[in-house]
């Protein structure tokens, strides 16, 4: 995707967003919004559509996967699969949010 928005002209703004902020403004055509970032830096952009992607981080602590020995990632927060969505564990498989990878 980052390329085919360079290719169109699409301004992309990456960071940890806290906040988006506009004055409903539509100057020129154009929405003029303030982004700002957890680590405190802010960003003004405008367009005429302004799209705004979360990403989701599993989070599978505290749920006692290591004491029946299914592995975790380095991160400590995604189960580790194979291509057939089996964990280190027979029998035992994960699949959407928890594992990080085709997250449903």
């Amino acid at each position: 995707m980052e390329n085919v928005f360079e290719r169109e002209g699409i301004k992309r703004v990456k960071g940890r967003l806290q906040s988006v902020r506009t004055d409903g403004s539509f100057d020129s055509g154009k929405h003029i919004a303030t982004c700002s970032f957890s680590d405190g830096a802010t960003e003004t952009v405008e367009g005429d559509i302004l799209l705004v992607a979360v990403g989701r981080a599993p989070n599978v602590s505290n749920m006692g996967l290591e004491s029946v020995g299914v592995s975790i990632d380095q991160n400590g927060k995604g189960i580790i699969v194979d291509e057939k969505l089996r964990t280190s564990v027979k029998n035992i498989y994960a699949a959407g949010d928890c594992t990080g990878v085709r997250q449903l």
